[in-house]
């Protein structure tokens, strides 16, 4: 019910959906009542295509994205599951091309990935300590759970 809330008040206030990228101001309220009741960061950044579940920063995505999977660039320090990059194409949980400035939390990897890498398996590659899943290097191949790389 809260969430229904929500939706229509940034409705009211920006737009008649988050297809039409609403204000600023809009995105940061948006923000703050979806952090209230997620109990999460909101990250705003360019238009954003649909509505965004739970730890999906808004941007720019190809495709559906799973759970914790963002296309587009985000500012400031990014929660749990949250990249800036760029994906291509579908990719499983904890996976993501693209860059990220700052350290790095649970699952979250800067680089490049070639094809569907499975939970934790990354290639590319990372600065400063990596927390556990986090792989630094390049990756040949599914790797299990846990495995990683260093360059």
């Amino acid at each position: 019910m809260f969430w229904l809330k929500s939706l229509a008040l940034a409705w009211a206030l920006g737009g008649a959906s988050l297809d039409l990228c609403p204000s600023d101001g809009v995105r940061m309220l948006l923000g703050n009542l979806l952090a209230q009741q997620r109990h999460t960061d909101f990250l705003s950044g360019q238009c954003t295509k649909g509505p965004l579940p739970y730890g999906i920063v808004s941007g720019s995505t190809k495709g559906p994205l799973p759970y914790g999977i963002v296309s587009g660039s985000t500012k400031g320090p990014l929660p749990y599951g949250i990249v800036s990059g760029s994906t291509k194409g579908p990719l499983p949980y904890g996976i993501v091309s693209g860059s990220t400035k700052g350290p790095l939390p649970y699952g979250i990897v800067s680089g490049s990935t070639k094809g569907p890498l499975p939970y934790g398996i990354v290639s590319g590659s990372t600065k400063g300590p990596l927390p556990y899943g986090i792989v630094s290097g390049s990756t040949k191949g599914p790797l299990p759970y846990g495995s990683s790389i260093s360059r």
